[in-house]
């Protein structure tokens, strides 16, 4: 397997100097500023800023637009062999890296994590008709996404050991017959969980 896959597309504009130019002009934030407050002098620079994102920005991005990402995979016949175990030596890093750098959790059912990381009962707000909203964002919205990622995280690592259908605990030990099928359910429900977020594992 060969995959080269580069950097999303890179849009340029005007509009952060803009942004700047407004706020240092008037010495406030530039959303607190009107534009029948700009002065002559602003919209000379708008304007200087807009011929310079028409004539030289604006091609550069339909240009890029154009060639968009690169993106390069080449498959051999052996990767997929063992299609999963291919895939979990991919998977498996960027998850890690996504627990590393993410900035913030989706919205996870109670009902996939552990007791202790649900949210309050209590909490849940009551529309005006009597229905029930959604979960408030708690002090464990955090943990809870941290918890799931762990246990995909976690079944990764098996897969990738090619441990998946092994009955031995991390010392070598033979699991007896409900370890293994606690593992087996273990194993069964972090794959379910990987698929059911799937779409949420973005940073």
């Amino acid at each position: 397997m060969r995959v080269c896959i580069g950097p999303y597309i890179e849009y340029y504009s005007t509009y952060e100097l803009e942004k700047k130019w407004i706020s240092f002009s008037h010495k406030k934030n530039y959303y607190d500023v009107e534009e029948e407050d700009f002065t002559r002098l602003d919209r000379i620079v708008i304007k200087i800023l807009d011929f310079y994102n028409t004539c030289f920005l604006k091609p550069i991005n339909i240009f890029n637009n154009w060639r968009g990402r690169k993106i390069k995979i080449k498959i051999h016949d052996y990767d997929t062999w063992s299609m999963d175990y291919t895939l979990a030596l991919i998977i498996l890093p960027m998850l890690k890296q996504l627990k590393e750098t993410k900035h913030g959790s989706p919205h996870t059912d109670p009902e996939d994590v552990p007791e202790h990381l649900r949210p309050d009962p209590n909490r849940i707000k009551m529309k005006e008709n009597g229905e029930l909203q959604e979960w408030e964002v708690d002090d464990t919205v955090h943990e809870r996404w941290d918890w799931i990622l762990d246990e995909i995280i976690w079944v990764f690592e098996k897969l990738k050991d090619d441990d998946a259908d092994h009955v031995y605990d991390s010392t070598g030990e033979k699991l007896d017959m409900i370890e293994t099928e606690k593992q087996s359910k273990r194993m069964k429900n972090a794959l379910t969980l990987f698929g059911k977020y799937y779409r949420a594992l973005w940073d």
